[in-house]
């Protein structure tokens, strides 16, 4: 009975031979950046924050200029909720 080698893992993979993390994201379709951003107007802060990095993690930041702004308006009204 023949074994194959076992696989590697990402520990074991040269830092040379993996993509710096700016190369691997992914373009933002326009038309995704605009049902994000509505989406951005009913999220709680827990939520805008995790999306928040989820999105800029994966995708280029070039692209999300218009949710950019849309995620600022969200804060300023979610801060603007907890003055008294």
């Amino acid at each position: 009975m023949h074994r194959s080698p076992p696989k590697s893992t990402v520990d074991e993979i040269p830092r040379s031979a993996l993509p710096a993390p700016n190369e691997i994201k992914s373009p933002a379709p326009t038309m995704v950046v605009a049902v994000w951003c509505d989406m951005v107007q009913r999220m709680d802060r827990a939520q805008l924050d995790r999306f928040t990095r989820a999105t800029w993690r994966r995708f280029d930041a070039g692209d999300l200029e218009p949710l950019k702004w849309a995620i600022l308006r969200r804060r300023r009204v979610l801060a603007m909720q907890l003055r008294p």
